[in-house]
């Protein structure tokens, strides 16, 4: 077993209580970092770099086969910021023309292997330093969210007349790191970053009316989500950091989450997509805890949601107070005393232990953030906690 595959399972151990739905499949070609990545037909396309290179190397996946291929180069090699979308089978790609506050599209053509311009577009700044782009796609509309602060940043492409269309502007914090996908016909964005505080609430974009009503908060309330896409009626949003491997599915029917089964892999900064009723995620890079040091992950796994066994514990009801703690927290929405770990916001672990008449000591704890994971039968929950 190789090294990248022993610190996963070791990284995973304590998270995992079941693998059943997520199934491992080949491995990514290539130690890399993942740009962006998007389905089309019966595969998907994912965009890479390498640290220290410009070039972006682009690999093609075959699902009949589980392997992947090597395709041409990604034209543009100036782009900071990468974001993609499916339209008509075809997938748009676009990347930052940052000191223009400009954004490049590109349509990969799959059956030729080839990369043709279209239309870009521009803004007034991006905001928080540089370009992030979070998309979802929509009756043949590609919609892009740019950071920034402007009313301009939303538009909808159109890839029969190649134009953008500004949309109603995004109603919440908008300096990067949303994760977007689409049910239906609405387009949903998790997460939003105000200079690195995060929040997480949770939008629903309807193109019927142009306007945006907020829906059930994702459960985590800490970073953003690394992973997204959708599955017939359900989305799917796994969690940074992600070696934990947690994933939320929402129903917009009920505007609930529930907590599904942990993920079997190891990485962030990954790809993920879905391609008929399955998902895919994977490949990536995550800190290993013991050591600081940054590893590269090639694994590759897949989501079956008919195998999905979602967690009887009810997210929204297990809190801890105060957060910010002092020395004694109280937890509240559990029936019993409960197994618990404290970790770094580097995933290194502080103490663990049990929950007594369901308060925790952290007098021990240094002024800080850090991630409270409680255990129960089935799943594991984890909340941000704060000491002051």
């Amino acid at each position: 077993m190789n090294t990248v595959k022993l610190i996963c399972i070791l990284l995973l151990s304590f998270s995992c209580f079941s693998q059943d739905a997520w199934q491992p499949l080949s491995d990514f070609p290539t130690e890399t970092r993942i740009k962006t990545s998007f389905a089309v037909s019966d595969g998907a396309i994912v965009l890479t770099s390498i640290d220290g290179s410009a070039v972006i190397n682009v690999y093609a996946y075959d699902v009949s086969s589980d392997s992947w291929e090597q395709k041409a180069d990604f034209p543009y090699l100036l782009g900071n910021g990468f974001t993609s979308f499916t339209l008509n089978d075809e997938g748009y790609v676009m990347c930052d023309d940052e000191p223009n506050f400009s954004v490049f599209i590109w349509k990969y053509n799959a059956l030729a292997d080839t990369w043709e311009p279209k239309t870009g577009t521009s803004y007034s700044d991006f905001g928080f330093g540089g370009f992030y782009g979070a998309t979802f796609a929509i009756n043949n509309l590609g919609y892009l969210l740019v950071s920034g602060h402007s009313s301009e940043h939303f538009k909808a492409y159109d890839p029969i007349s190649d134009s953008w269309t500004v949309k109603a502007s995004y109603p919440s914090y908008n300096d990067g790191y949303q994760s977007g996908f689409s049910i239906g016909d609405k387009g949903y964005f998790a997460y939003n970053n105000d200079n690195f505080s995060y929040y997480n609430e949770f939008w629903e974009y309807d193109p019927t009316s142009d306007g945006w009503t907020r829906k059930a908060d994702v459960p985590m309330d800490f970073f953003s989500p690394d992973a997204s896409f959708s599955i017939g009626d359900y989305g799917y949003v796994g969690m940074y950091p992600m070696y934990q491997g947690q994933f939320y599915r929402y129903s917009p029917t009920q505007d609930i989450w529930e907590s599904i089964e942990n993920c079997g892999y190891g990485g962030t900064n990954n790809f993920s997509f879905s391609i008929g009723d399955f998902g895919y995620v994977g490949s990536g890079v995550f800190q290993d805890p013991s050591t600081g040091n940054t590893v590269f992950s090639r694994e590759v796994w897949k989501l079956d949601p008919d195998l999905l066994s979602v967690s009887e514990n009810e997210l929204d009801t297990v809190f801890v107070t105060p957060n910010p703690a002092k020395d004694i927290i109280s937890v509240s929405g559990i029936n019993e005393n409960v197994g618990y770990e404290i970790y770094s916001l580097n995933g290194v672990l502080i103490s663990k232990g049990q929950t007594m008449n369901k308060t925790i000591n952290t007098s021990y704890l240094s002024v800080g953030v850090y991630i409270l994971k409680f255990t129960f039968e089935k799943s594991s929950n984890y909340l941000k906690l704060v000491k002051n």
